[in-house]
């Protein structure tokens, strides 16, 4: 494998550029890469650039960490710890074959990105635990559709463990903060689906998770304060950025009924939200009456007034919650909400409604 001095040499042979403007083209590198990659990886992508070396020349040592990673590098290798195992899916390709993708959260001590891996690769995600140390070989990485700078396990890729996890995998543990209302929709096969979703309070971060086509036994359990240990599940971001958990085997979750604490659930006046909030639990008085339409496109919704003490702000719900405030709200109801969030709309601050919020009617 070329050093770094040996590479710089190599080109300063090839009489492309100078020394200086070599050094010019490796600092703009990292800077146009926000500084995310060290000089090592900078160099040899300006080496590509200037046609000496190309893609799969690209070898990066095993010393690489995750905080140099950015998109469209090839041939990596490199050392980590496996944080969360996700669920292995299957897909239909174009040409109807059958294949499958697997992914892996890993982590090392400079950050975490997610792991790749296709059809057969993902025989090998059994064996991986949390506290997994393996070897990436022959990787690349490239920027997935939620947003996670990912490494792929291409077809010479592959994973070695050089270490084994000695304890059982909890990926996440702590206590249901939120319960949400039981969501119904029709799936493309015309068959009903469900999903539930609660906010998991742990001891870094509030996470929604979701859970979907739970059985009724799962929703009784689902009481806020206890706690729970969920062992799998895939992480995705939301239309608005959100980190979200999808849960598709409610096996995956163990709720101890039995170990409650109380939580206590704090409204906030609508005199104190600004822009960007999120999981509000609001309350107030309807003072308009309700608005209730429909957009180009064929989604519902429905605006109206609230008010409480001397605020007043529009509150905006869609579709299934549009239909319902339709018939259970009138000028002078006391409405409360749990779970909505702040934007700056048309004509300045609201409130939205989110698919699963809380809307009671006192």
């Amino acid at each position: 494998m070329i050093n770094n001095e040996d590479l710089f040499s190599k080109i300063l042979k090839a009489g492309k550029v100078t020394e200086s403007e070599l050094k010019e083209l490796v600092e703009n590198k990292k800077k146009n890469l926000g500084y995310l990659i060290t000089d090592d990886v900078a160099i040899r992508l300006v080496a590509r650039d200037l046609g000496l070396m190309t893609s799969t020349d690209l070898q990066f040592n095993r010393d690489l960490k995750i905080e140099d990673l950015v998109p469209s590098m090839r041939n990596v290798s490199m050392t980590v710890i496996v944080d969360r195992v996700l669920t292995v899916k299957e897909f239909k390709r174009k040409d109807g074959r059958v294949g499958k993708i697997g992914r892996v959260i890993v982590k090392d001590d400079t950050g975490n990105s997610i792991l790749v891996l296709w059809d057969d690769k993902t025989d090998s995600v059994h064996e991986l635990k949390t506290g997994t140390r393996i070897m990436i070989r022959s990787g690349y990485t490239k920027m997935g559709l939620n947003g996670f700078l990912e490494i792929h396990l291409g077809e010479k890729g592959r994973i070695d463990i050089v270490e084994k996890a000695t304890s059982s995998t909890i990926m996440y543990k702590g206590r249901i903060w939120r319960v949400f209302d039981v969501i119904e929709f029709e799936k493309k096969d015309g068959n009903k689906g469900k999903m539930v979703s609660f906010l998991l309070k742990t001891d870094t971060e509030c996470l929604r998770v979701l859970v979907w086509n739970p059985t009724g036994a799962l929703i009784e359990r689902l009481i806020e304060g206890s706690y729970v240990e969920i062992h799998e599940g895939d992480l995705r971001k939301n239309s608005r950025g959100e980190t979200e958990l999808h849960v598709n085997d409610e096996k995956n979750i163990i709720i101890n009924t039995e170990d409650i604490v109380e939580t206590i659930v704090e409204k906030t006046k609508l005199s104190e939200i600004k822009p960007g909030m999120e999981n509000l639990t609001i309350e107030g008085t309807v003072e308009s009456e309700l608005f209730y339409g429909e957009t180009y496109n064929g989604k519902k919704f429905a605006k109206l007034i609230l008010r409480d003490d001397h605020t007043a702000l529009p509150l905006i719900f869609w579709n299934d919650k549009a239909d319902l405030v339709k018939t259970i709200v009138r000028p002078g109801s006391k409405l409360y909400i749990n779970g909505c969030y702040s934007k700056v709309g048309v004509n300045g601050l609201e409130i939205v409604a989110s698919k699963w919020s809380k809307i009671r009617v006192k």
